[in-house]
């Protein structure tokens, strides 16, 4: 900060935040690791049973 790069010092902040954000999205697999690949689909919630639902 001493030689006046604020610019690049937030930068790297906001890039840093973003890769924690995306790396999340992909364990909790709301993204994919590779853009080009498809999204995997999501598994259907198992009907419950009486409630009509599912």
């Amino acid at each position: 900060m001493r030689a006046g790069r604020i610019e690049a010092l937030i930068h790297l902040g906001l890039v840093a935040r973003h890769m924690i954000v995306f790396a999340r999205d992909c364990g909790n697999g709301r993204e994919n690791a590779s853009m080009s690949a498809e999204r995997p689909k999501l598994a259907a919630e198992p009907a419950l049973p009486g409630t009509g639902r599912g």
